[in-house]
């Protein structure tokens, strides 16, 4: 594969989770690689989803440790979550319009991909990626399981690789 096939990209929560409780513990430098990978890529398409969203809800607000109690709020990961879009150039896919092709949409496949990448958030972000047409960047290997079933999967260490090469 080559960085000119990849020019549409599906971020995994797994590549963004660092950076918010990073921000959200007030650390000096919160970014991470794949924070200044999507700054700095201005030729790519860059998407998440409001399940992504979701998920980082979840495990800022209820699992992140060393996070003080007036940080945990919805309203902070949704200020976060606006920053990092108007840093990255990042778009939300929010929602399945009627009669349209745009938006947030799980596949029946979701049971299969469940089964075989062991997690039925992964399983989702594959699907949403695969309705969009999107390569799957992510950093959990597990996932690479389902790239028999859709092959626009790729480790973050492996995209880096092939965009500098």
């Amino acid at each position: 594969m080559k960085k000119d096939e990849i020019r549409k990209i599906y971020i995994d929560t797994s590549l963004l989770h660092d950076w918010f409780a990073r921000l959200m513990r007030n650390e000096k430098d919160p970014d991470t690689d794949s924070i200044k990978f999507l700054r700095d890529r201005k030729d790519v398409d860059k998407f998440i989803s409001i399940f992504t969203i979701a998920e980082l809800v979840e495990s800022l607000l209820f699992h992140e440790k060393g996070i003080r109690d007036y940080m945990k709020k919805l309203e902070v990961i949704e200020s976060f979550s606006k920053l990092f879009m108007q840093t990255t150039g990042v778009k939300v896919i929010e929602f399945e319009k009627e009669g349209e092709h745009k938006g947030i949409f799980i596949s029946p496949k979701i049971v299969k991909y469940t089964s075989i990448c062991e997690s039925v958030k992964d399983a989702a972000h594959v699907c949403i990626a695969e309705h969009e047409d999107l390569w799957l960047i992510t950093h959990d290997d597990k996932i690479g399981k389902v790239k028999l079933l859709y092959d626009k999967i790729v480790t973050d260490k492996h995209l880096y690789k092939i965009f500098n090469e």
